[in-house]
């Protein structure tokens, strides 16, 4: 009877330590998941940021701040000016769109992305060199896609 009994209580911690396993297997997926998000959050980012000093590069600080003003006064600017000012919106729109990447794989709380998608679309719904920079075709699909309805909503 004991051996019986020893037997029965064998074969319940036998089940219980499969299913401890299969937990322990599915935590460990779950693990190794959260880890490639966070590194494709991470190596996006440093793609990002490489992106953005290739475009800052032939920024000048003094040009920039003149094109910015001249611009927002209306006043005519030089060629060298608006080559200025179409650069400073690549670099924010690519933030955008590197904002817009890490909202979508969760690397992004959703309050964070309303602001930088209000500010999107303040910047393509009243800045020439930004509709300029979003009709370019340097965007991934569904990063143009959203740039293309902001502007539809303008």
């Amino acid at each position: 009877m004991k051996s019986e009994q020893l037997q029965k209580w064998a074969s319940v911690a036998e089940i219980i330590a499969s299913i401890a396993v299969v937990l322990s297997l599915i935590y460990v997926a779950m693990e190794i998941d959260s880890n490639t998000r966070a590194l494709q959050a991470s190596t996006r980012q440093e793609f990002a940021a490489l992106d953005i000093q290739l475009v800052a590069t032939p920024l000048d600080p003094l040009t920039l701040a003149t094109a910015i003003d001249k611009y927002s006064k209306g006043e005519d600017i030089t060629s060298l000016e608006d080559s200025q000012l179409y650069r400073n919106q690549q670099i924010q729109i690519r933030v955008f769109e590197n904002a817009f990447y890490q909202y979508n794989i969760g690397a992004l709380r959703k309050s964070d992305w309303d602001r930088y998608q209000a500010y999107l679309s303040s910047r393509l719904c009243n800045n020439e060199h930004a509709i300029r920079v979003a009709e370019s075709a340097f965007f991934p699909d569904d990063f143009a896609a959203l740039m293309e309805e902001i502007m539809m909503s303008c």
